[in-house]
């Protein structure tokens, strides 16, 4: 089966820390143009979101040929200001973490398509490739609390018929957690939501305990979330084991928080969350250890910023791909692929680099699988080529 490109929010956030007006400024290169800094490139990123975000969630709206010139402009405006982003500046974000590059490059393709296939008349496709952008935030806005707000709110966004995942995902792209947070509250405690749409709940609630593991740190008020559910009648079964599972990793954080800081080394703290994850999975894809996998990627996108040696740079991404592997259907999808390939390009002569070259082929290999077989495109028959010769050279 081929990959997901599309959907809910895609691969990796493509419009990674993108549409923040970002507080602190980037470096400026010595000589040469001068190159705006990280702040100065969000602001005008957001700028031309917000004037295309009332057309990308309404079909009509997009193509309608009286708002054709604004939505060309825009889409045009955008492409330019993603081309001239320089990921380096971002890394007083996220450090050394490859998510800025690929990110950047991602947006930059996406947005090449959505608009040649608006100039060329398909609309729809356009404005789907458009809602990918927008949709793929969530792994960037919350692997850091770091970053400003955009310069508008909400309220000045009207648009009619947003599903309701919809208006998460774009509340959390605004990096308005506080205004998710309780926007996603308020559809887990509406008996309707959870009788109608039982998988937009179960979305919804793990979209939620991202943002209190990994933004808001706060394990407390998930748990307070988590017992509704399980004092609610009508829950399905198979979500009380995961929120069973996701209770008892927020008592076991919130009694750690109560002991104090811990003097444990970042690495192992994460290889422990990880231990513990496993051990609460009955099977793969079992869900119940979301909780150890997202605090996992906290702590360890802490650690990446923290310039660390490549040696611990390249476990502490080997870690990232294994937490994203099991995570890729709330929003991360394909991140661990990232990871992987990054910690083989750090430390290619290495252990953990011949670990993450395995279980990168191997989810390579499983994404284009199907009825008729294994078909890998050449581009990713020659990525796997290009690393194997960097550890086997």
């Amino acid at each position: 089966m081929k990959k997901k490109f599309g959907g809910l929010i895609v691969v990796t956030g493509v419009l990674a820390l993108s549409i923040a007006a970002c507080q602190m400024t980037g470096q400026r290169k010595a000589s040469g143009p001068a190159v705006p800094s990280w702040s100065e490139s969000m602001r005008g990123l957001g700028e031309s979101v917000r004037e295309l975000v009332p057309f990308i969630y309404i079909r009509d709206g997009f193509a309608d040929q009286a708002h054709h010139k604004k939505v060309r402009n825009a889409i045009q405006r955008l492409a330019k200001e993603a081309e001239e982003m320089h990921p380096e500046l971002g890394e007083a974000y996220l450090g050394k973490d490859p998510i800025l590059s690929l990110a950047v490059g991602r947006m930059n393709s996406d947005l090449e398509r959505a608009l040649d296939a608006f100039e060329t008349g398909l609309y729809e496709y356009s404005r789907s490739t458009m809602k990918s952008v927008m949709n793929t935030c969530f792994a960037c806005h919350t692997a850091t609390e770091r970053g400003g707000a955009v310069g508008w709110k909400w309220e000045d966004v009207k648009i009619a018929g947003l599903r309701p995942l919809e208006r998460a995902d774009l509340m959390v792209a605004m990096r308005d957690f506080d205004g998710a947070a309780s926007y996603l509250r308020h559809l887990l405690n509406d008996p309707q939501f959870i009788q109608t749409r039982p998988f937009d709940f179960e979305t919804a609630l793990r979209k939620y305990l991202a943002l209190m593991v990994r933004v808001k740190k706060q394990p407390d008020e998930a748990l307070n979330e988590i017992n509704k559910v399980l004092e609610r009648e009508g829950v399905p079964f198979f979500l009380q084991q995961q929120a069973e599972g996701w209770r008892r990793s927020l008592e076991r954080w919130s009694r750690e928080i109560a002991r104090g800081p811990s003097r444990v080394p970042p690495l192992t703290q994460a290889e422990e969350r990880l231990r513990q994850a496993r051990q609460i999975q009955r099977y793969a894809r079992d869900h119940a250890g979301d909780v150890e996998y997202l605090r996992a990627t906290q702590i360890l996108h802490d650690f990446v910023t923290s310039r660390p040696s490549a040696s611990n740079l390249a476990q502490a991404f080997y870690a990232l791909g294994q937490a994203y592997e099991a995570l890729d259907n709330v929003g991360f999808w394909n991140l661990h692929e990232t990871y992987y390939e990054a910690c083989v390009r750090t430390l290619p002569k290495s252990d953990v680099a011949r670990s993450c070259f395995n279980r990168l082929q191997a989810s390579i290999f499983m994404g284009y699988s199907g009825s008729g077989g294994i078909m890998v495109p050449a581009s990713e028959r020659q990525r796997l080529q290009e690393l194997s010769e960097l550890i086997h050279q």
